[in-house]
C-alpha cells in the first residue's frame, strides 16, 4: 500500500501508472512472461541478502554485487567461444557467482583488518561498481556496432538459457530460481545454519 500511495503522490498520472503496475503485466503470457524474466536476478539477489542478513552481517552491498556478477558472467558469455551449452551455460553462471562473490569480499576485507563499517563500505562499492560497469560497457567493452548505445557484443548462442516453453518468453533461469529459493529455504531452516541468526 506503501509503494501505491507514493506513485499518487510523485505520479502526474496514477492510474496509468498503476495499470502499468497491477494489470499490464497480466493482459498478455509474453507480458507475464517477460515480468518473470526481469524477476529473476531480483530473486537471485534478495536469496543472497538473505543468506548474508541470517549470518548477522548487515551488507547493503547486493545492487554492486549484482553489477559485477552480472559483468563477468556476460563477458564469459561473450568471450568464451566453441563451447557446447552445457559447458558454457555453468562457466557463465561460475563466473558470474565468482565476480559477485570477489566484489562482496572486499568489504569484508575492510572490516575484518581495518573495522571499517560494513554498511558504509557496501553502500559506497554499489556507487564504485555501477560507475566501474558503466564505465566498461561505454569504453572497454562496447560493441562496436552498438551505435549510441552502451552494451557488449552479443552473447554466443552456446550461452543462452531457452525458453522453459516455445512461445512463452520466460527462459531456464526461472527454474534455477526456483530451484535456487528452496536450497536457500533448506539452508535457512532445515540445518544448523538457522542457529547462526545473531550469534
Amino acid at each position: 500500500m506503501s509503494g501505491i500511495l507514493v506513485i499518487f503522490i510523485v505520479s502526474d498520472e496514477p492510474v496509468a501508472a498503476l495499470h502499468a503496475l497491477l494489470i499490464e503485466p497480466f493482459t498478455s503470457l509474453y507480458s507475464f512472461g517477460s515480468v518473470l524474466n526481469r524477476m529473476i536476478p531480483l530473486v537471485f539477489t534478495g536469496l543472497a541478502i538473505v543468506v548474508v542478513f541470517q549470518s548477522g552481517v548487515f551488507s547493503m552491498g547486493a545492487e554492486g554485487q549484482l553489477y559485477i556478477g552480472a559483468l563477468t558472467g556476460a563477458l564469459a558469455a561473450v568471450y568464451l567461444t566453441d563451447l557446447f551449452p552445457w559447458i558454457h551455460i555453468p562457466l557463465v553462471i561460475l563466473a558470474a557467482l565468482i565476480g559477485g562473490a570477489l566484489y562482496g569480499f572486499l568489504p569484508g576485507i575492510l572490516k575484518a583488518y581495518f573495522k571499517a563499517d560494513e554498511i558504509v563500505s557496501t553502500l559506497m562499492f554499489n556507487f564504485i561498481a555501477i560507475l566501474f560497469v558503466s564505465y566498461l560497457l561505454n569504453y572497454v567493452f562496447k560493441a562496436p556496432d552498438s551505435g549510441g548505445f552502451a552494451r557488449l557484443p552479443f552473447i554466443q548462442d552456446s550461452a543462452k538459457l531457452g525458453q522453459i516453453v516455445d512461445g512463452f518468453p520466460t527462459h531456464y533461469g526461472f527454474l534455477l530460481a526456483v530451484l535456487a529459493a528452496f536450497l536457500v529455504y533448506l539452508l535457512m531452516y532445515k540445518t544448523k545454519t538457522a542457529c547462526l541468526e545473531g550469534s
